[in-house]
């Protein structure tokens, strides 16, 4: 098992505790560790694929900004 820089304690010692989060149409899964929250997605056989952080990093500034336009779509509204 490949270890990450981020990972907890417990992920060092005993290995990710995986949950799935999301299942998509295409017969894969996107699975999140319980302790320090990597997230990891499996391909059609089962193979584990790492999301690299940019991926999130970037998702992370799309929810921020969407939510800044619903902050001053609202405030147009109540103007």
């Amino acid at each position: 098992m490949k270890t990450y820089p981020n990972t907890a304690l417990p992920c060092s010692a005993f290995g990710h505790n995986y949950i799935k989060t999301k299942i998509n149409n295409d017969q894969t899964s996107e699975l999140t560790c319980n302790h320090c929250g990597i997230v990891v997605n499996t391909d059609t056989k089962g193979n584990f694929e790492h999301i690299s952080n940019p991926n999130t990093h970037i998702k992370r500034v799309l929810r921020k900004l969407y939510h800044l336009r619903l902050q001053s779509v609202k405030a147009k509204l109540s103007a």
